[in-house]
């Protein structure tokens, strides 16, 4: 404001009217408005830049988790999943689950594949002892077993 009252009094001991010093503020004012908007155009094209590099992340995280989904239905063929994994781009993952595992059920799918294997992997891991025909080299603790036994009936 104490630049406004010196542009009023320069103006008035020169003789000049009002009118240039309102032509000049709205010269610096116009010139102001300008530097913003170009800083305000510069600033948001660098956001937009950052936006899509996040965005193309994101992406890439989601076609992750989405082909994880994918192949934790090993139960199904290629063929089965070739329609979820033609459209991956346009579904969510739950929509992927949710038409892998309608898949399934049409297909009836035998889901306990890999239960069955892990039963049969400690079956095969079980060690037995026999007492019955003990052997000269036999030690002689099961030795005295097999006596003490004998000798009871």
């Amino acid at each position: 404001s104490e630049e406004d009252d010196e542009d009023k009094e320069k103006d008035y001991k020169c003789g000049g009217g009002s009118s240039s010093s309102k032509e000049n503020k709205k010269k610096k004012s116009y010139s102001l408005l300008e530097t913003e908007l170009a800083e305000t155009k510069a600033a948001y094209a660098d956001l937009e830049q950052k936006y899509q590099v996040l965005v193309e992340f994101k992406k890439q995280i989601d076609n992750e988790k989405k082909d994880a989904l994918i192949n934790s239905f090993y139960m199904l063929s290629d063929e089965d999943k070739a329609d979820v994994i033609e459209n991956k781009s346009n579904y969510s993952l739950d929509e992927i689950e949710s038409k892998l595992s309608v898949i399934c059920v049409r297909k009836r799918v035998n889901f306990d594949l890999e239960d069955t294997s892990k039963k049969e992997e400690v079956v095969e891991n079980v060690t037995t002892y026999n007492m019955n025909d003990v052997e000269p080299t036999t030690p002689a603790w099961i030795a005295a077993i097999k006596n003490t036994r004998n000798s009871k009936k």
